[in-house]
């Protein structure tokens, strides 16, 4: 994450071995090969989507474990990296529907295995919601609940206080508009019908000092999950902090594994 993300995730938080296969230049399309890298081989397609104030290569670790195996694909949403800010809107159904169609240009069909972090979770989420017949299996990594910010309002306004002020005066234009966006839409996508889509849900159990007047919220919110998806499975890596795929990527090719097991 960035300093910033790092400075203020508590606040927004809910919230393979081998020689790996050159990342992919996609030659044919310039312009994508700017925001996007596709690694790996073998399918289905693994899709890594990042969190608030993150680019693509906060996967990069993980990416080296599960290239051997699987085609990896991640990217910079717009205002990261060489991808330019946009005037569309930000809410999670938008930034699925633009994470398909890059999927698309990029050559890569469905189904897919979705990973996400963070607001990535959310992201992916959405896209679960929104196109579950091209969705293989979902892995979120300490995932931002749909009623995070809601919940913090509400439950926790001093801390929803001090957020805003972080929102306006170190968040990139980027930043701000996928945080204000982060609640929309949600409550306008079915869910996936009878469909059970294999899903593991992994949360932190390392929390840090500032989290603690939260932790009734957000253990209520993490349990939540499994009524959004149903058939998902929680688990707490008990030695890791937010960042899971950095500090025990491990766990998370494990989860990978296991859904591909079922």
């Amino acid at each position: 994450m960035s300093s910033l993300g790092a400075a203020c995730a508590a606040i927004l938080l809910a919230g393979l071995t081998g020689c790996a296969a050159p990342a992919s230049t996609l030659a044919v399309e310039p312009a994508l090969t700017a925001i996007a890298t596709v690694s790996g081989r073998g399918r289905p397609v693994v899709v890594l989507q990042s969190g608030l104030g993150d680019g693509q290569e906060v996967w990069q670790d993980l990416s080296a474990l599960i290239e051997p195996t699987h085609k990896v694909f991640r990217y910079d949403r717009p205002g990261r990296g060489q991808h330019p800010l946009t005037v569309a809107p930000r809410d999670p159904c938008t930034i699925a529907a633009e994470q398909r169609a890059l999927l698309q240009r990029a050559g890569l069909p469905p189904p897919y295995i979705l990973v996400g972090h963070s607001l990535g979770g959310l992201y992916q989420f959405a896209y679960l919601r929104r196109y579950p017949e091209e969705v293989a299996a979902v892995v979120l990594i300490d995932p931002t609940h749909p009623d995070h910010w809601r919940s913090l309002q509400q439950e926790h306004p001093d801390l929803a206080l001090l957020m805003k002020g972080v929102r306006t005066t170190l968040f990139s234009q980027a930043d701000r508009g996928e945080f204000d966006a982060q609640s929309l839409c949600l409550d306008q996508v079915a869910p996936s019908g009878g469909r059970v889509i294999p899903t593991t849900i992994l949360a932190s159990g390392q929390r840090r000092p500032e989290e603690q007047a939260m932790v009734p919220m957000l253990d209520r919110l993490r349990q939540d999950w499994l009524r959004l998806i149903p058939g998902a499975q929680l688990q707490t890596v008990g030695d890791a902090g937010h960042y899971i795929q950095r500090e025990r990527p491990l766990r998370v090719v494990e989860a990978l594994r296991a859904l591909q097991r079922q």
